[in-house]
């Protein structure tokens, strides 16, 4: 029953924040092919979860320029010009958010895969973060989504129950996760989905 739900829990980047490290390399690679080969290659999805299951970047920088030494200079900017990846909040989802902190009827959490050398620059960048309880950053802990520890961690940490929780992520791979701990879930695809959803369960 939509009534039931008294969390609602938001992943940060790609539903309330734009990050994408194409909005640096764009500026860096002289051609679409040369960064998409740079970002499959070299500094790709498995070697930033890394940093986001709570590798230092000084660490992962360095073992990256000695795997790709002809790859130091645009290696090192992913740490010196990190906050270039940030394109800004997504506006009709931090207005939902905000609708919901409004109304106090629902606790808010965020959980969320994001570097421990990173995270202050987003609570720098985006004051909307304060409305949130509690957040829980996979780089400070050392476990990352989809790990079911750290949806563990998240419930005994806040004292969240699984099936009074409404769970909302871009990535399938963390939705079919916490829907298999009881989660409810909510795979983000656009704002108005999104919206459309909330709906439903009677969070807006």
């Amino acid at each position: 029953m939509a009534h039931d739900v008294k969390n609602v829990v938001f992943d940060l980047g790609g539903v309330l924040i734009d990050w994408n490290p194409r909005y640096l390399y764009k500026k860096v690679f002289f051609s679409p092919q040369a960064m998409e080969h740079f970002l499959t290659n070299v500094c790709n999805q498995e070697w930033n979860e890394k940093q986001d299951a709570g590798c230092s970047f000084a660490e992962g920088i360095t073992e990256l320029v000695a795997k790709f030494p002809q790859f130091k200079k645009e290696i090192e900017i992913y740490d010196t010009r990190w906050d270039e990846m940030l394109n800004g909040p997504i506006p009709p989802v931090v207005q939902m958010l905000e609708k919901i902190s409004a109304k106090k009827k629902h606790r808010l959490i965020a959980l969320t895969n994001w570097s421990k050398d990173k995270f202050h620059v987003a609570e720098k960048n985006f004051p909307f973060l304060n409305l949130f309880e509690g957040i829980v950053v996979s780089g400070k802990i050392g476990l990352k989504k989809p790990d079911p520890q750290i949806f563990q961690h998240m419930c005994k940490t806040h004292a969240m129950v699984p099936q009074h929780t409404a769970f909302i992520d871009d990535s399938l791979v963390n939705i079919e996760a916490a829907a298999q701990l009881g989660f409810r879930v909510i795979h983000y695809t656009t704002p108005e989905e999104l919206q459309t959803q909330l709906n439903q369960i009677g969070i807006i």
